[in-house]
């Protein structure tokens, strides 16, 4: 007669040691997200608002550059933004128009300059940033998941 025979403790064992693959990835992968994430930050910092799409002129857009972690379950989620209000107006271009008075009033070279309106062109610095390091980052997600090593 021939035949096999499953073994209950082996096959729960075989189901834990995938469990734990499972979460092992989910681990690695946590973490290079928020790596990922970090060096989305840093680019755009170093790259993107140090002259590279907008040249600084205060530290403020700068400073408020940061990557929030969320996420439950099954989702791993890594925001990158800014909550400065004048970043949306850079990064997606638009037209600025006066609120209360009858006409927009700045500087330019010394010269006081008034204005109906004025239209900002697009300088995304952080749709660019992603843009730029898409690559690497698609290679850092799936190398932690292959459980490949990175550096």
């Amino acid at each position: 007669m021939s035949g096999f025979t499953v073994d209950p403790g082996g096959l729960d064992g075989v189901l834990l040691h995938l469990q734990q693959l499972g979460a092992e990835a989910r681990t690695r992968l946590a973490a290079a997200v928020e790596g990922e994430a970090m060096k989305l930050v840093a680019y755009i910092k170093t790259d993107k608002l140090s002259g590279q799409v907008l040249n600084q002129r205060s530290t403020r857009l700068v400073k408020s550059i940061h990557a929030e972690m969320t996420g439950g379950g099954d989702d791993i989620i890594a925001t990158v933004g800014t909550n400065v209000e004048y970043a949306a107006i850079h990064e997606y271009g638009g037209v600025i128009v006066p609120k209360v008075a009858k006409s927009l009033r700045f500087v330019i070279g010394g010269k006081e300059i008034h204005a109906k309106k004025v239209t900002m062109p697009e300088r995304s610095f952080l749709r660019s940033g992603l843009s730029d390091r898409a690559q690497e980052i698609r290679a850092a997600l799936a190398a932690a998941v292959a459980g490949v090593p990175t550096a």
